[in-house]
């Protein structure tokens, strides 16, 4: 029999976690979100990692380095693409890109966005191991940030070697 779905349609998206393999250390962003607003959660803060939508005339790694100097303020080195996935394909056409960027982090941080975005982004340096205790504590809340920071879990050790050079 037929069914009715609803699809909230809207364009594709780049992620990116700028890491420093010199420091042992990456950056993430706080900002408030409407949706834990709605929700009546106590903190509406949400971890998340830069984001950005793509626009017509860029590709993916344009969109991640172009985001990257908005919402962090950073130039990248090298990236590393972590895949392709969907955020919530039950109602959302919605396809996130994932990178991980090589970022020199030693003056990174402060307040970053775009006024006429009305952006009020926190940039926030960690550790590597205080981002794993922050995902085992269960502070990230975002699917982008968690996916993100288990990948570089799992892939450090070799980008740490291979951007060392």
């Amino acid at each position: 029999r037929p069914v009715q779905r609803s699809v909230i349609a809207w364009g594709d998206v780049v992620t990116l976690l700028p890491y420093d393999p010199a420091s042992d250390r990456l950056l993430v962003i706080e900002q408030v979100r409407s949706g834990p607003l709605a929700r009546g959660d106590a903190n509406p803060w949400c971890i998340e990692v830069v984001a950005g939508l793509i626009d017509s005339d860029e590709n993916t790694e344009e969109t991640a380095r172009r985001e990257a100097e908005e919402e962090a303020g950073l130039s990248l080195g090298r990236l590393e693409r972590i895949g392709d996935f969907y955020t919530t394909p039950g109602f959302a056409s919605e396809r996130i890109t994932a990178f991980v960027g090589e970022a020199d982090l030693s003056a990174a941080g402060g307040v970053h966005g775009l006024e006429d975005e009305g952006e009020d982004i926190r940039s926030v340096i960690l550790p590597f191991d205080e981002a794993m205790a922050a995902i085992a504590a269960n502070a990230v809340n975002t699917g982008p940030a968690l996916v993100s920071l288990l990948w570089l879990a799992a892939n450090r050790d070799r980008l740490r070697a291979a951007w060392s050079r």
